[in-house]
């Protein structure tokens, strides 16, 4: 099973559910799990904006779809093995 851990540094994939996350840190390991997340539109909007190779967005719009969007991009790029979204500072995608 993966896990994302999204904490203030950007996103941690785990291979096995973490004994306990860090204040601010969301464990998701689907799609549902992560429409289900407490993420703020501006917190959407900074992880999405992070993702290489997507278009930058201004605004969050459909929020179901941004995150539907958001979760298949961040399986697109574990499958791609990136190790680091380097287009915002702190977010990042490395594995535990």
């Amino acid at each position: 099973m993966r896990i994302y851990i999204i904490g203030n540094d950007g996103i941690t994939l785990c291979r096995e559910p973490p004994a306990a996350v860090n204040d601010g840190e969301i464990a998701v390991a689907s799609n549902e799990e992560l429409h289900a997340a407490r993420l703020t539109g501006k917190r959407l909007l900074a992880l999405w904006n992070a993702l290489p190779g997507v278009e930058k967005r201004r605004k969050v719009g459909d929020r179901h779809a941004l995150i539907d969007q958001l979760w298949s991009a961040i399986a697109a790029c574990r499958a791609r093995n990136c190790a680091l979204i380097p287009a915002s500072p702190g977010i990042r995608i490395s594995r535990r």
